[in-house]
């Protein structure tokens, strides 16, 4: 599976198992994020975060978000501020406020509350 993104046409694309689909004709390459059996993005068209293996979609757009490994495991602080996971095929709200500061390692992921891990 990857990812190409056009600039000049803000398109996204998906390459899988020999195909290539659009996921969106409207996003930002810094509103991308994929692993090996996920991937997320902004549509800006339809103003969603969008998780590919996810059933739902996010609103409103995501301040950030990070994604690693083949784990399916995507973490973002949503436009409302609040800390939140994708795992496992639903969404989880873990903090009220961004963290000071978050990664995702493979199923692993760290975030750090008020400065604590």
């Amino acid at each position: 599976m990857a990812a190409v993104f056009n600039k000049e046409s803000r398109r996204l694309m998906l390459f899988h198992q020999g195909q290539v689909r659009t996921l969106c004709d409207s996003t930002d390459l810094g509103l991308v994020v994929m692993g090996d059996r996920i991937i997320g993005y902004w549509d800006d068209r339809v103003k969603e975060f969008r998780m590919l293996s996810a059933k739902g979609v996010e609103k409103p757009r995501p301040a950030t978000c990070r994604c690693e490994g083949g784990a399916g495991l995507l973490a973002f602080v949503d436009g409302n501020g609040r800390f939140k996971r994708y795992a496992k095929g639903g969404v989880q709200r873990l903090l009220d406020e961004p963290p000071s500061g978050f990664w995702v390692k493979d199923s692993l992921l760290l975030y750090l509350d008020r400065g604590a891990a």
